[in-house]
């Protein structure tokens, strides 16, 4: 009987005693260790989502940061910034260095005369516009299509980017109005304070040229029209005194 109290006893401490179970410490999902929420993992420092060299941290080479060669920053070498070497930044506006380095390389122009032309022209109030310009007059679409005839060796282009704008071959697509190339090529060729000037300057042309017929076809010879007195003002640049006063509207453009 005593014996079995003692082992009863001792059955029933033994029972009593916390059990301790040993985990195995590392990669599990909770503790501070190689797992889900800490180190080297998913959700937290180290290479994973939230930070160093991934897609969603601030700083670093990647996707999304506000710094570093990404897509998306502000700066840098990346495709979305407004700065630095990247597909977005702001390009320099057109000017007649850029025309007339395309103008000589591309269309066979001289290069003193490019630029004393494309200056006089600019002041006169030709406007600059935008790089891409394929049409209106601007000095942006005169760059435009000068670029073209280099890229394409059709020289039609550089019809098109003279500084009037085009040609009564062409239509003039760098001009607004056919008064605008009339303008232009005048003064050009007709120069104010010269013997075979016929306007003063381009608003004295404009007002003038404002009341004169647009009824004939561009390449007109003769008939009181603008198209005849452009074509005349185109063909004084290489006679002057003849051709001159037919482009102010005497005969054959009366």
């Amino acid at each position: 009987m005593k014996l079995n109290f003692w082992i009863y006893l001792c059955l029933a401490m033994l029972l009593a005693v916390p059990v301790t179970v040993i985990g195995c410490g590392g990669d599990d999902d909770d503790d501070s260790a190689d797992d889900d929420d800490t180190a080297d993992d998913d959700d937290t420092s180290g290479d994973d989502d939230t930070s160093g060299d991934d897609d969603d941290s601030s700083v670093g080479d990647d996707d999304d940061s506000s710094v570093g060669d990404d897509d998306d920053s502000s700066a840098g070498d990346d495709d979305d910034s407004s700065a630095g070497d990247d597909d977005d930044s702001a390009a320099a506006a057109p000017d007649c260095d850029t025309y007339c380095a395309s103008r000589v390389a591309n269309c066979s122009d001289d290069a003193a005369a490019c630029a004393a032309g494309c200056a006089a022209a600019v002041a006169a109030g030709m406007p600059i516009g935008a790089n891409g310009d394929t049409g209106g007059n601007t000095l942006g679409c005169r760059i435009y299509h000068s670029d073209v005839a280099g890229a394409t060796s059709d020289v039609s282009h550089c019809g098109h980017s003279n500084l009037f704008g085009g040609t009564s071959a062409d239509g003039f697509p760098c001009t607004n109005t056919l008064v605008d190339a009339y303008c232009a090529i005048v003064l050009a060729n007709c120069a104010p304070g010269g013997a075979n000037e016929v306007f003063a300057d381009f608003a004295a042309c404009a007002v003038a040229a404002s009341s004169v017929p647009s009824s004939g076809t561009l390449g007109d010879t003769s008939g009181d029209s603008i198209e005849c007195r452009i074509y005349h003002a185109e063909v004084a640049a290489t006679d002057a005194a003849t051709h001159c006063p037919h482009a102010g509207g005497a005969a054959p453009c009366q």
